[in-house]
């Protein structure tokens, strides 16, 4: 009996530690930035952009709303071909490309608030899942 209980406590607490490790985990610094949002300029190419920012995705921690602040046209005239976005904890960046692959326009979302409407289970559930795509992409 005694045994059973110490096995339970020991399997509690390694999943405590394992959770606080993914919770904790340092994370590298969020290239979604409004500095390498100010870098995307007229001549740039999508190669570019993506070495910029980093492959278009979602790398927020945490559930949060995004505003607008500001649009800004790389290129005119144009036409509009198709769009890649980055989601970070500061901002959101959207570029939308000719169909050529040129970036004609670019806005930048600043962070809200994390929205409090939010459970705290799901923000935590947000945030393993996070930490699991970066050490498994």
């Amino acid at each position: 009996m005694r045994r059973r209980k110490l096995l339970l406590v020991l399997v509690g607490l390694a999943v405590v530690i394992a959770v606080g490790a993914l919770l904790l985990w340092p994370q590298p610094p969020s290239r979604v930035t409004r500095d390498n949002y100010d870098r995307l300029h007229v001549g740039i190419n999508q190669a570019e952009v993506k070495a910029t920012l980093g492959a278009p995705g979602d790398y927020r921690r945490d559930p949060c709303r995004f505003g607008l602040e500001r649009t800004d046209l790389l290129d005119e005239p144009f036409r509009l071909g198709f769009t890649e976005e980055w989601q970070g904890d500061a901002a959101k960046i959207v570029v939308w490309f000719d169909d050529e692959g040129v970036p004609v326009m670019k806005q930048l979302f600043r962070a809200m608030q994390p929205d409090e409407e939010i459970p705290l289970f799901n923000r935590l559930r947000a945030r393993l899942w996070h930490q699991w795509h970066c050490w498994f992409p």
